[in-house]
């Protein structure tokens, strides 16, 4: 003799707050409806199309398929992470090659005369319009333009009271 299948009542609904947003609101409808079609499957009242379309979804098909929409997802994550980094990185060359055509710059316009710490200002400019991006952490960065700018300060004023050390340098 089989047994009978027992089937449980539906719970009485409570009345939820109706949700302005239509995210919100789509995915009470959707509850609802996933609700009503438990309980004619329950009762054995679900329409051949109802069975069915819960069927496909235990498939191994179906779940390759979300497995392979999970993957994709994280794909264009990282497609878009790696964007994102192209960027900073091209950030970063930008600042490196200001700072070496200032170096450049100033090694061709003095080529034949004697170097004089004023003309690494170029160079002290570019280091100090330098920024962290997201992912450098600021204090790294800042010490590096500080590190430039009291070395350029501080060899600018000892400089300055030196004469006469080209025959020092002709001898070295």
């Amino acid at each position: 003799m089989a047994k009978a299948i027992e089937i449980e009542e539906p719970k009485p609904r409570r009345k939820s707050k109706i949700n302005t947003s239509s995210e919100s609101r789509e995915k009470v409808m959707i509850d609802l409806a996933m609700d009503a079609v438990e309980e004619r499957i329950r009762s054995g009242k679900a329409s051949a199309s109802e069975y069915v379309h819960f069927l496909k979804l235990g498939t191994e098909q179906a779940k390759l398929e979300r497995e392979k929409l999970k993957n994709e997802n994280k794909l264009l994550e990282a497609k878009t992470q790696n964007i994102a980094e192209s960027a900073e990185i091209k950030k970063m060359i930008d600042e490196a090659m200001a700072a070496q055509k200032a170096d450049i710059a100033v090694i061709s316009e003095n080529r034949y005369n004697d170097f004089k710490i004023v003309d690494a200002k170029p160079y002290a400019d570019a280091v100090s319009n330098m920024t962290a991006l997201d992912s450098q952490a600021e204090s790294v960065i800042n010490l590096h333009k500080d590190s430039v700018k009291n070395h350029f300060e501080i060899l600018s004023s000892i400089s300055a009271g030196f004469t006469g050390l080209s025959h020092v340098q002709s001898r070295i």
